[in-house]
């Protein structure tokens, strides 16, 4: 999840000219979900349908953890990446520190 997420940052800073990026993470029942969002330029609709190899990562390593990633052009201006899978231990499960 760690290397999606960076991969998603690092397009938004080498492609999209957004003066902000949001990242979320969620756990909903086992799920969990990690949203990127900026609100730059968007993707290319060409860069979604092709096989442009940041893309290409950040899908393989969703399917890795048996998952799926979406990228799309946000209505409101920018691109949002969106993963979504169920992990082997839940957030529960994990012992770890804590961090605001």
């Amino acid at each position: 999840m760690l290397q999606i997420a960076r991969e998603a940052l690092s397009n938004a800073l080498k492609h999209s000219q957004a003066s902000e990026v949001v990242v979320t993470v969620a756990q909903n029942d086992n799920q969990v979900k990690l949203t990127v969002q900026d609100n730059g330029c968007g993707v290319p609709e060409n860069a979604i349908r092709s096989n442009h190899y940041g893309m290409i990562i950040m899908r393989d390593r969703a399917q890795s953890l048996r998952g799926d990633c979406r990228v799309r052009r946000r209505e409101s201006g920018g691109t949002e990446v969106v993963v979504t899978f169920i992990p082997e231990k839940t957030f529960t499960d994990v012992q770890g520190d804590t961090h605001e």
